[in-house]
């Protein structure tokens, strides 16, 4: 069982209303006189203070217990309407609003991705779901801390069924860790970081700090580069993704050994390992450069095998049926590489080692057989013929070029000059061999 921590604040009306219903979801009965300055629950503590608590000093030493993290019930305010949010407390810089300059106190980023899914579940009508750039105190804790909040004005902060969804939705994940298996640091956007709560809702990482893009230039300088640095180990992360364009800060990133990513790698690593997509990136193309992940999975990068189909091949299937095509690429690949115009296939796949490409093979038998009389395939080799209109055998007739070579190309016998011209007078076969690469 995870005991968690609760802090609310009797400065702070929102925070008292959330307080207030989150007794109610814990014990089933709301307090009706004014709240005390500790709640032992069955598995989280609530502490009230009078302060402010993003003016809070030695956080940890408000509990009793030892928390695995820390909620901060609070108000939001600003000009969005009424939204619920969450986020992470610390100065990157200045220290405006509480806390310590340049100072960033432990994230528990699986807590953020476990409180926006259940938030976004209980969010009353009428009010949007967010979450926000790291910001103001406290900072001066060794537990991991975020912030809940109602806002984003005084309606909103006295409004029951918004605390009660806040309260509903964190008293859901008291079980939650502070950490998963894959954290990343934001860098850059607003205040609001739609993008990185896209990448929380979108894929398998969890993310961390995130750091605004005003002051990301001086992140690289002497005198913030700790804070960088902090920014990663407080989130316990390895990765990050730079929102905007910033190569002194990129730059700066690798010289700490941390690593900048995209959001298609967020993606591809979401369904593959890591060293998995490294390394098909190393045999086939970099995720950003062209790489597809496709249907089929490996656990470890010696399970797949890299094959290339012909590209001629695979050209002339997606004229005639590109939807087919691909999908029957996807659904047997690893991953496979697209053309720099990004909707045909090159040919280069990467499989499964002990997989058969018979299904793939009929789907493309399949397509081909749309244009061609003929399919025939054998192990090394795809052969396709087709009937087609021999101008040379209808000029050597007679025939002049104009409507009749239409009806004889459309199949059509004609009468010219008296004489029975049937289609197959003026037809040859037209033979295509695509080879297959051996062991398919």
């Amino acid at each position: 069982m995870i005991v968690i921590g609760i802090l609310a604040s009797r400065a702070d009306s929102a925070s008292m209303t959330i307080a207030r219903e989150l007794l109610c979801v814990a014990t089933g009965e709301r307090p009706s006189g004014p709240l005390v300055d500790r709640y032992q629950l069955d598995d989280a503590e609530l502490v009230v203070v009078d302060e402010l608590h993003i003016d809070l000093e030695s956080v940890d030493d408000r509990y009793t217990s030892s928390p695995a993290w820390i909620a901060v019930v609070s108000r939001h305010a600003g000009d969005t309407g009424p939204l619920l949010t969450a986020h992470f407390p610390g100065n990157i810089d200045r220290a405006d609003y509480g806390g310590t300059p340049r100072m960033v106190p432990p994230a528990c980023p699986r807590v953020l991705t476990a409180y926006l899914d259940a938030i976004s579940e209980e969010v009353p009508a009428g009010y949007e779901v967010g979450i926000e750039c790291t910001h103001h105190g406290p900072t001066e804790t060794t537990t991991p801390i975020l912030f809940v909040e109602v806002g984003s004005a005084e309606p909103q902060w006295g409004d029951r069924a918004a605390a009660s969804a806040v309260a509903t939705a964190l008293w859901s994940i008291r079980s939650v860790p502070a950490y998963g298996s894959r954290q990343l640091v934001g860098l850059g956007g607003g205040h609001y970081a739609p993008r990185f709560e896209r990448i929380i809702r979108d894929t398998s990482w969890d993310v961390g700090h995130i750091a605004p893009d005003w002051g990301l230039e001086e992140l690289t300088t002497p005198a913030l580069a700790p804070v960088l640095r902090g920014l990663f180990e407080a989130s316990r992360a390895e990765y990050c993704l730079i929102e905007g364009d910033y190569p002194a800060l990129d730059a700066a990133v690798s010289t700490l050994g941390f690593r900048v990513v995209g959001e298609r790698w967020l993606r591809a690593t979401s369904q593959l390992s890591i060293e998995v997509v490294d390394a098909l990136s190393a045999d086939l193309s970099p995720v950003d450069a062209g790489l597809v992940i496709g249907a089929a999975t490996v656990d470890d990068p010696t399970e797949y095998r890299i094959i290339e189909l012909s590209p001629s091949l695979l050209a002339e299937c997606t004229v005639i049926d590109s939807e087919r095509t691909v999908a029957a690429i996807e659904q047997v690949s690893v991953a496979y590489t697209l053309h720099a115009e990004g909707s045909t296939p090159t040919g280069e796949l990467a499989i499964p080692a002990d997989t058969s490409l018979e299904t793939m093979l009929s789907t493309l038998d399949e397509v081909l057989a749309e244009k061609y009389d003929e399919v025939e395939r054998t192990t090394d080799r795809i052969v396709l013929r087709r009937n087609v209109f021999d101008r040379a055998a209808a000029n050597a007739i007679g025939i002049p070029e104009g409507p009749l070579f239409g009806r004889l190309a459309a199949g059509e016998s004609i009468e010219f000059e008296g004489q029975l011209i049937d289609p197959a007078d003026v037809t040859t076969e037209r033979t295509v061999t695509y080879e297959l690469p051996p062991h398919v």
